[in-house]
């Protein structure tokens, strides 16, 4: 983690599907130690955009730097039920390719320390041998969270990471993330919420696949 450097640099985005632009020369910067909020109506580009600076997608015009590994925290998804996956797969998954930079591979014991915090601190803790699939849609989300956390990543990307819960776990999304940003951690999340946005520390807003602020 480089202080100076912001934690993503991305300069002049643009992206489009089927020959529409979603994104015209975005130009925006995620610094560390913050919860930067991305906000804007729907339509407007901003799950394009953090897919972009995760590295899920690639612009078509424009570069994006990332200073570490990114943890990106997609919306819930649809799961059919031949998916036999628990709680506890899910989070592990996060723990998968790990690439902390200048260490080794983490032990099992070690795995399986921070699968298990992480599932402590979006409280889904009693339900790791419960199905994916049959959750409902704000558990799978706060499920998604901890996989998210048991990255353990220097940058964390979500998209509506308060997408389906209730007011009570929507509250302890934004502590969580308050948490890993005085840790340190750069965090960028999508939301409508007006809670999410007045506790953020900066706040972007897209509108027409352009930054308004």
């Amino acid at each position: 983690m480089n202080p100076v450097r912001p934690a993503i640099q991305a300069s002049g985005l643009s992206y489009a599907f089927g020959g529409s632009k979603v994104l015209e020369k975005v130009t925006v910067d995620v610094p560390w130690g913050a919860v930067t909020a991305l906000t804007g109506p729907n339509g407007a580009g901003k799950s394009t955009l953090v897919e972009l600076l995760a590295g899920v997608r690639s612009p078509l015009e424009g570069v994006i730097e990332r200073a570490e590994d990114v943890a990106l925290v997609v919306q819930r998804p649809a799961v059919p039920e031949t998916l036999c996956v628990t709680v506890r797969d899910v989070v592990t998954m996060g723990t998968w390719g790990d690439r902390r930079r200048g260490r080794g591979p983490r032990s099992a014991r070690e795995r399986a320390r921070i699968v298990g915090d992480a599932i402590a601190r979006v409280e889904m803790d009693g339900f790791e041998r419960r199905p994916f699939f049959a959750l409902s849609g704000g558990q799978r989300q706060r499920v998604l969270i901890a996989q998210g956390l048991a990255r353990s990543a220097e940058i964390l990307v979500l998209d509506e990471p308060a997408a389906g819960l209730d007011t009570e776990s929507q509250a302890r999304a934004r502590t969580i993330l308050a948490e890993e940003a005085s840790r340190g951690i750069a965090v960028l999340c999508v939301t409508h919420d007006r809670a999410d946005i007045a506790a953020a520390d900066h706040v972007i807003r897209l509108e027409r696949g352009t930054i308004l602020s």
